[in-house]
């Protein structure tokens, strides 16, 4: 497996800036995708910005969150058909148990959301944060095929 890290700048908002790797990553290297993303309205705006960019029909972009239908969620981790990449759109969900066969690619945007109480308010919210070390090697794990 090889880590490599993005010196892309990202001046346009995190969503442009991961979807514009994933189509300089599409054209570059072979395989499909599994990218990280901190949640569903992350994942649903990268995917929109994947759509505008024509990307043909040899690729399918397949979302993955805890909110989709059991069918969609089976649908985001089945391998792709002959001749077809996929790009998995993930939250953490995908981080630990999944096998997405034929992914060679995985793009970590390095956030994560998780559940905190708030005193001020006296309930729980969630706040968006910077993985830790440990679950950034974990979603690097090799999940049949990755090698990036």
């Amino acid at each position: 497996m090889t880590v490599r890290y993005s010196e892309r700048e990202i001046k346009e908002g995190l969503e442009a800036a991961v979807a514009a790797q994933v189509v300089e990553l599409l054209a570059a290297e072979s395989g499909s995708l599994l990218v990280f993303l901190p949640g569903e309205a992350e994942i649903r705006r990268v995917q929109a910005h994947l759509e505008r960019s024509a990307l043909g029909e040899g690729v399918v972009i397949a979302p993955l969150f805890g909110q989709l239908t059991r069918e969609a969620q089976d649908r985001a981790i089945q391998p792709a058909p002959a001749g077809v990449r996929k790009v998995v759109l993930a939250t953490t969900l995908a981080e630990t148990s999944l096998t997405i066969e034929g992914v060679r690619i995985v793009i970590d945007a390095g956030l994560t959301r998780v559940s905190r109480y708030d005193p001020r308010i006296g309930m729980n919210r969630l706040e968006t944060i910077k993985v830790s070390q440990a679950s950034a090697e974990q979603r690097a794990e090799p999940r049949t095929a990755a090698e990036i």
